[in-house]
C-alpha cells in the first residue's frame, strides 16, 4: 500500500467582454465575448500509480 495524497488543478476558465466601442464599429455587433476553458492542468502528487482518480473496476461484469 501507499499514499495516494494528491493536489489537482481541475479547471480554469476566463471570459472577456470586448468594448462596445470595438465590437460595434468592426462587427455591428452589440455584445463580443471571447471565453477560454481548460480541463485536467496539472497533478501534484508522489503515487507511483496511474492518476489516483482513476477506477479500473468501473463497467466489470464479474461476479464473486
Amino acid at each position: 500500500m501507499e499514499k495516494a495524497d494528491f493536489l489537482r488543478f481541475r479547471e480554469f476558465s476566463a471570459n472577456w467582454l470586448l468594448p462596445k466601442s470595438l465590437t460595434s464599429r468592426a462587427w455591428g455587433a452589440k455584445d463580443v465575448s471571447l471565453n477560454f476553458a481548460a480541463r485536467n492542468l496539472k497533478i501534484w502528487t508522489d503515487y507511483s500509480g496511474i492518476d489516483p482518480e482513476s477506477n479500473s473496476d468501473v463497467g466489470s461484469t464479474s461476479s464473486l
